[in-house]
């Protein structure tokens, strides 16, 4: 709850506005002509993805396609779900589950 109220305080309201926009507007099959060859020109060494069973503004669904394509484009990356009740607002409150995998996919 100590980072929402700092998060609320400390942003401009158009921030979240720009973001949101930013969110829908984007289509990685954008950059390539599909999901898997817009996920292929990404050059990272390793890639974290977390789902969250109740997010329902990035369903697991979409976290699962990510993956998938990963794995197609032969891109080192981890895929993990997690269950939560809190929804897309899970990492600011359920801390404990997401630091457990950031730190283990960053100690490597």
């Amino acid at each position: 709850q100590k980072m929402l109220s700092w998060t609320a305080h400390s942003l401009d309201p158009n921030c979240y506005l720009y973001l949101s926009r930013a969110m829908d507007l984007f289509d990685v099959a954008e950059h390539g002509g599909t999901v898997n060859a817009g996920l292929a020109k990404i050059h990272t060494k390793k890639n974290l993805i977390i789902g969250v069973e109740s997010d329902i503004l990035f369903p697991v669904d979409q976290q699962q396609e990510l993956a998938n394509g990963f794995s197609k484009a032969k891109k080192n990356f981890q895929f993990e779900k997690l269950n939560s009740i809190q929804g897309h607002d899970s990492f600011l409150v359920d801390t404990e589950s997401f630091s457990k995998v950031i730190y283990n996919f960053f100690k490597d």
